[in-house]
């Protein structure tokens, strides 16, 4: 990653999520983020520059970490999000859920 990721990614997970919840509807785990709209700007920066390979970004994947772990990967689909619910579902199960939601309120 490159400093300039590292540099939004610190600046977006610092504070800029005004909520998080997990949901478990008929066995499909998700979890929510609602964005500050100032966490939904640098969400679309990182976004924007992915999609479109900026110099900084060589790649069209973005990955959220929790503590040093991958929980959620995905390629960028579109150089916008509309936010500022972010509904994230894949390979979570319920205590996975409830890791990242507790690194986003805690």
């Amino acid at each position: 990653m490159s400093a300039r990721n590292r540099e939004l990614l610190t600046l977006f997970l610092a504070g800029l999520v005004a909520s998080a919840r997990a949901d478990d509807k008929d066995g499909l785990v998700t979890v929510t983020l609602t964005l500050t709209p100032s966490g939904l700007d640098h969400l679309n920066v990182l976004t924007e520059g992915c999609y479109n390979l900026a110099a900084w970004c060589n790649t069209t994947d973005l990955a959220l970490v929790v503590d040093g772990v991958v929980v959620f990967a995905r390629s960028t689909i579109s150089p916008h999000v509309d936010g500022p619910d972010v509904v994230m579902s894949g390979p979570f199960d319920r205590a996975s859920a409830r890791a990242v939601v507790r690194a986003f309120t805690h």
